[in-house]
């Protein structure tokens, strides 16, 4: 098997909570293209009073625009930023008069630009949006909301990531993983580090190319098994292996884990980051 996947994970306001109507999500096909269950959520907004489509993207770090449309904007600043596979490069940043998303409504929000990898291509929000947040995703009606679901679920910690990245433990082969709940990663993903401790208990289905954030390419074996978080057990989930070493300096030590799109687009989930709690929710 040869495919090729998208790891998001960038290594780079008070606002109104009402009850606006659910934003409807866009399960976008593969950006490669492949047969499995993989690709990536846009949702409708409005960047500079222009309606568009941005990607949601809670493993990256801060907001990027499109390059192209925004490289003429004066720049305001610039900064050092990433991708999972550790490649570093400068990035500019520009300040955007008006971003409109549901009831989130910021004004002179700062924005990355690059032209270089994944997010020189799209309108992509991280988690200096998200910050103080509710995140309610509904992928039975394929909707994201702000609010939480008029339902009753368990709720639990959610983990806070060098005051950023949210994730929460999971469970493999009976062993406890920190993981980051990355809505722009494609496909989830575990570290190397872990499956050298456990390979003779995992099976190895394929191997694909994986490019992060910036762009970089790399090799990359796919090994398949259940995942268990909580009470729910997530059947014959296939992720790719890759090198977390960067992941680890620059987000949390624990880190083992990226929750990507084939595991997270199985459940609802709501991601409260003001409180730090989480759940399912049907």
């Amino acid at each position: 098997m040869k495919l090729k996947f998208c790891i998001s994970t960038i290594i780079l306001l008070n606002f109104n909570f009402g009850w606006a109507d659910p934003l409807k999500m866009n399960l976008n096909e593969p950006i490669f293209g492949s047969s499995m269950a993989t690709g990536f959520i846009t949702v409708p907004c409005n960047l500079n009073n222009k309606p568009t489509d941005c990607f949601i993207d809670t493993g990256a770090k801060r907001s990027f625009a499109k390059y192209d449309e925004f490289k003429d904007f004066t720049i305001v600043g610039e900064e050092v930023g990433g991708g999972a596979h550790g490649k570093e490069e400068s990035i500019n940043l520009v300040e955007i008069n008006n971003f409109e998303l549901s009831e989130i409504n910021l004004k002179q929000h700062i924005f990355a630009i690059t032209p270089n990898g994944i997010v020189s291509r799209f309108n992509l929000i991280g988690n200096d949006i998200f910050k103080n947040q509710v995140l309610n995703f509904n992928f039975d009606q394929k909707e994201l909301s702000f609010s939480y679901p008029n339902a009753d679920f368990d709720q639990y910690d959610l983990n806070l990531y060098n005051k950023t990245w949210v994730g929460m433990d999971v469970q493999l082969l009976n062993k406890n993983i920190v993981a980051i709940w990355d809505s722009g990663a494609s496909f989830t993903a575990i570290s190397n580090e872990f499956v050298i401790n456990n390979e003779t208990k995992l099976k190895k289905i394929g191997e694909t190319d994986v490019e992060d954030a910036s762009g970089v390419l790399k090799k990359a074996n796919i090994y398949q098994a259940d995942i268990k978080i909580k009470s729910k057990t997530f059947k014959n989930i296939q992720f790719v292996v890759i090198d977390f070493s960067t992941i680890k300096e620059k987000i949390d030590k624990d880190v083992d884990m990226i929750i990507g799109f084939n595991l997270y687009t199985q459940a609802n989930w709501l991601l409260d980051y003001e409180n730090l709690t989480w759940g399912f929710w049907n």
